[in-house]
């Protein structure tokens, strides 16, 4: 426990700093539970009204309910909603409202994206529908037909000059829905309107987000200790009084049935994965392997893994998952080079071949945070950050660091034009994104270059397991782990309007500053599969892995927005899965590997949340 300074018992600077680093990173923690409290509830709430018309005098139209209560006056949010693009697209203000119909104005100029041209279907014939459009379409144009932002056919317009314009239907499977009313766009992705329609609710969450932080600090203050811990010991009091050996074989019958689920589909995505992964590393094409030729096996794979999990279960007592997780741990491995100089030559070999695979997925990011920052603050200005870091292309690398460099001299000599506060937001993550990857490149360069002053890193994690799991946080396998669960964002934002709102980019925002912080509080220090020594100050003095718990809380509040049903909350677990993987195998491999890990384990009991776990 960390006391608060006081006149009488001055910390050293060191502990100054440790502090400030615990209470940040466990306001950051209590912010997102509290998100995460009112989410649900915020979006029973909020409701939301496809587009069915818009018109070249910067208008557009929609369709509510009774229960609905939009009024002029009202400023709503437009969405062009996907996984892709999740931020409003801009403000409709309402003008009028009769018998259930919205007319509302927008002003294009302060859009991040078209609002586009948009229409309904009021008839039908057979396959021939008739369209409430406006005159900016022409003949031949296809548009898309929506039905609750589900994409179910499109149209193509035949006869614009009649009024209404006629077209032709072509609908997505056998089945033949009544299409009248349904609207119409030139988008891909249907253009609605959000609501939030709960003023009670609004108030409730400031006062709970005032009162939390009131109390989060006056319990400092007054008690000099932490609201958080205070509050999690009573319930790990409660908790103690559960019998825990009835519970045992349930507990390991779900995770079980989890822990088969994950193994088989990773099983069958994994293997032609490699297989053609492989083939792309040296330019082949001959046997392109698709995850659905394993498919047919995946029942079997499923009764293996049922029938080995219940064996060793019920056989030895003991939980399946640790003792196939014990069989992987790096201790296992047998030191075999005994000769010191040839030991760290082969281990900074190693290190070059992960830092290539990993550097380059942090310049790709690089490139599309800049061109976001770019998109985000200077929109017109036509500047974007062009070129790849190919170290094997002296001519490419040249070319990549004249345009960064052009690119950041363009951003400090220009101010920025933001169209809305939630674009202000967008801009400050993508630019702490930027900051945290040059941080993190500097770490992979010190690592490459630290032999010339004589630092030795001490071991690499070059095992099968260790590529997974850090590879499971990066496209290298995280596209693999992706393709097993349902996409990450639903049809509709849950959190448009609101105190929430602006909690939620709150939030957001200080979990990136802290992650960025984290970053830089390893400094030189920082790798991924490396032992470079231990790191014992900062954030590292409140759990053993700040970064990994701030950038899976900052991921999920990044798609927080497009929980919007249970498929959505189930899929975003993923990430809390795969940084407690990612962070086993860093727990193992660093205890068997750095000798002062065991001591440092001991003065830092909790992994991700401070007096919990």
């Amino acid at each position: 426990m960390f006391n608060v300074p006081t006149k009488n018992n001055l910390p050293s600077f060191k502990k100054s700093v440790d502090f400030l680093c615990f209470f940040f990173y466990e306001l950051a923690i209590f912010m997102f539970l509290l998100l995460m409290f009112w989410a649900p509830m915020h979006a029973l709430n909020t409701k939301h009204f496809n587009v069915v018309k818009t018109t070249a005098d910067n208008y557009a139209f929609f369709n509510i309910d009774n229960k609905t209560n939009i009024k002029p006056g009202d400023i709503l949010s437009a969405y062009r909603f996907s996984g892709e693009w999740q931020a409003e697209i801009g403000k409709v203000k309402v003008e009028s409202v009769a018998n259930n119909q919205v007319k509302a104005s927008f002003d294009p100029e302060k859009f991040s994206w078209p609002m586009g041209r948009q229409g309904a279907i009021i008839g039908q014939k057979g396959n021939t529908v008739f369209v409430d459009i406006a005159s900016n379409f022409k003949n031949g144009d296809v548009l898309s037909i929506f039905k609750d932002r589900q994409k179910i056919g499109v149209i193509k317009l035949t006869n614009v000059q009649k009024s209404p314009a006629e077209a032709v239907a072509y609908l997505i499977g056998k089945e033949k829905p009544d299409l009248k009313d349904l609207p119409v766009t030139e988008f891909t992705i249907a253009t609605q309107v959000a609501f939030f329609n709960n003023k009670i609710i609004g108030w409730l969450e400031f006062l709970s987000a005032a009162i939390i932080a009131f109390a989060y600090f006056a319990c400092w203050i007054i008690y000099k200790k932490s609201l958080f811990q205070a509050f999690f010991d009573y319930i790990k009091s409660l908790l103690k009084k559960i019998p825990v050996k009835k519970l045992w074989l349930p507990a390991n019958l779900l995770f079980g049935w989890i822990f088969v689920w994950f193994m088989a589909n990773l099983s069958v995505r994994i293997i032609p994965y490699f297989i053609n992964g492989g083939q792309a590393l040296f330019n082949l094409n001959f046997l392109h392997l698709s995850p659905k030729i394993f498919m047919p096996f995946k029942p079997a794979v499923y009764a293996i893994l049922i029938f080995w999990y219940l064996l060793l279960l019920f056989k030895n007592h003991k939980s399946p998952i640790l003792t196939f997780w014990d069989s992987l741990s790096y201790g296992k491995r047998k030191e075999r080079i005994k000769n010191d100089t040839l030991k760290k030559i082969i281990i900074w070999i190693m290190n070059v071949v992960i830092v290539y695979v990993f550097a380059a997925n942090l310049f790709a990011f690089l490139r599309a945070d800049i061109n976001a920052v770019l998109k985000l603050g200077w929109n017109n200005s036509g500047v974007m950050f062009l070129g790849s870091f190919n170290p094997l292309d002296i001519k490419e690398c040249a070319y990549w660091i004249f345009n960064l460099f052009k690119v950041v001299i363009f951003i400090f000599t220009h101010s920025p034009s933001f169209t809305s506060i939630t674009s202000v937001f967008e801009f400050m993550r993508y630019s702490l994104w930027s900051v945290t990857i040059v941080l993190c490149l500097f770490g992979y360069g010190y690592s490459l270059l630290s032999f010339l002053w004589g630092k030795h890193i001490r071991n690499v994690d070059f095992t099968i397991v260790g590529w997974l799991a850090n590879g499971f946080c990066y496209p290298l396998f995280g596209v693999v782990i992706w393709q097993m669960v349902p996409q990450l964002s639903g049809q509709n934002p849950i959190i448009t309007d609101g105190p929430l709102f602006y909690i939620m980019f709150v939030t957001e925002l200080l979990l990136n500053i802290l992650y960025t912080l984290s970053i830089l509080n390893l400094g030189k220090m920082f790798g991924v599969m490396t032992d470079k020594g231990l790191k014992t100050t900062g954030f590292y003095s409140v759990v053993r892995h700040p970064s990994y718990t701030l950038e899976l809380l900052m991921f999920i509040t990044l798609y927080l927005v497009g929980l919007s049903t249970l498929n959505q909350w189930i899929a975003v677990c993923m990430f809390i899965f795969i940084y407690f993987i990612r962070s086993e195998r860093d727990d193992d491999f660093m205890f068997y590997s750095n000798p002062g890990y065991a001591e440092y384990r001991k003065k830092t009991p909790y992994k991700f949340i401070p007096g919990i776990y």
